[in-house]
């Protein structure tokens, strides 16, 4: 039997006068991660700015991405922590007006190589992606049908194409960054130019109705302390 393992995070004492709210978070390096048994990273920080300016209390549970999404859709929880925003998507999630995070998608390579920036040609290369991502509904239907290039988490992704599986990966630089900065990038492995696209993280909630008021309390939030981080 699989058991997968929860981390329980409290951002704060625990008050009865806060509201408190469950947020499904993944670990992605430098944007919410577990360190010390406590959350950090660059999505984390603007929940605590929240929490600091609100009666909200959030209790963040980290799951891998799939099963975040899912338990979003599902209403298992109030609040999905930085998905991209697409098409697809917004039939699924109610998401927040505005985007809280901006980071950039770029492909990784292990060799000195080059590639023309023409993103209709990523559908064409075999390419490491993380099972979950969405990248450009123009190619990311191609590129999720080549099941041997699929990797679980950011990090498998790396071991695969550390251990040369391919030639490329598909990932968002700023994990890329933090992983490189705590030595968790092995030597070789380098962003290629120019980047695959620009990509915005929102906040997004289950379609019903409580989801409905929270959108709309976050988005007053939002918009009042100007949270969104360029």
């Amino acid at each position: 039997m699989k058991i997968v393992f929860v981390i329980l995070i409290c951002l704060s004492t625990f008050s009865l006068e806060k509201k408190v709210l469950e947020v499904a978070a993944t670990n992605f390096p430098g944007l919410s991660v577990v360190k010390n048994q406590r959350p950090t990273g660059a999505l984390i920080d603007i929940l605590k700015e929240i929490e600091t300016k609100t009666q909200y209390h959030f209790e963040i549970k980290f799951y891998p991405w799939v099963r975040s999404q899912s338990l979003a859709e599902s209403s298992d929880v109030d609040i999905l922590l930085g998905p991209y925003k697409s098409p697809a998507r917004e039939k699924i999630y109610l998401f927040s007006e505005s985007p809280i995070l901006r980071d950039q998608v770029v492909l990784l390579s292990r060799f000195k190589t080059t590639w023309s920036g023409d993103n209709t040609k990523l559908k064409d290369m075999n390419i490491i992606h993380i099972r979950g991502w969405v990248n450009d509904p123009k190619y990311d239907k191609e590129i999720k049908a080549k099941k041997d290039y699929m990797a679980k988490d950011f990090a498998t992704g790396i071991k695969m194409l550390d251990s040369q599986r391919t030639n490329y990966m598909i990932a968002n630089k700023r994990s890329y960054l933090e992983m490189k900065k705590n030595g968790l990038i092995p030597d070789g492995i380098k962003i290629l130019s120019p980047i695959i696209s620009n990509q915005d993280l929102y906040m997004a909630f289950p379609r019903n109705a409580k989801g409905r008021v929270l959108k709309r309390e976050i988005d007053e939030l939002i918009k009042k302390y100007k949270l969104t981080k360029y």
